[in-house]
């Protein structure tokens, strides 16, 4: 079986508003000649109904043994064949959880199918024009053929959630000290206090006694 693959660049644009945070969408293929002088007709697709209602494994770099994602959703869009990829829960695998990083981070802003051509017609000046073809898988992959296709949702990669951890018995202990502290300053102030007054009050009735103050 002859396995082709047409890349398209994908570049960011506006986060949709239904897109959550574990999901992209993306311009698949499109009607257009690519870098290789290919041409993947966006109406040839012949399983793009088992698509939708299947989805389709997305790939890293076209690796059958780095699945990263799902594509959970596809549709015709013109001359185009868009797609809703979702990411698995963050801590599900190591490498969906670098892929979704540098997609989300657009590091990696580039995507393409692999298909398998089932009818097709020689272009004038080279290339071929592939009227009828099988899509088998979707991959994000590093370098673009087809600079037109972008990335139409996105959203940021969510922060992490602040961990809340259990006072350790250092914390305990340091809290204890500085409260006892605390006390003890309180304690001298309020002596301090206390013998200041008592001794201005020695101090006036010398004076009173000796006739110094009436």
């Amino acid at each position: 079986m002859e396995l082709r693959r047409s890349i398209i660049s994908a570049a960011v644009t506006k986060s949709g508003v239904d897109i959550g945070p574990d999901d992209v969408e993306v311009l698949a293929t499109e009607s257009r000649e690519d870098r290789m002088h290919d041409v993947v007709m966006a109406d040839g697709c012949s399983n793009l109904a088992t698509v939708q209602k299947r989805g389709l494994t997305m790939l890293w770099q076209h690796d059958a043994d780095h699945p990263v994602a799902r594509v959970v959703r596809a549709w015709r869009q013109g001359d185009s064949i868009r797609a809703r990829v979702k990411f698995p829960p963050l801590g599900t695998s190591i490498q969906a959880d670098e892929a979704r990083r540098l997609v989300k981070s657009g590091v990696v802003d580039s995507v393409s199918i692999g298909f398998r051509p089932l009818k097709s017609e020689p272009l004038r000046g080279g290339g071929v024009k592939f009227t009828s073809w099988e899509w088998l898988e979707l991959s994000f992959v590093s370098v673009p053929a087809l600079p037109s296709a972008i990335v139409t949702a996105k959203r940021g990669p969510k922060a992490p959630p602040r961990e809340r951890r259990a006072p350790m018995r250092e914390d305990l202990e340091l809290s204890r000290i500085i409260r006892q502290q605390r006390l003890e300053l309180a304690a001298l102030e309020a002596q301090d206090r206390a013998e200041t007054d008592a001794l201005i009050e020695q101090t006036y009735a010398a004076a009173r006694r000796y006739g110094i103050i009436s």
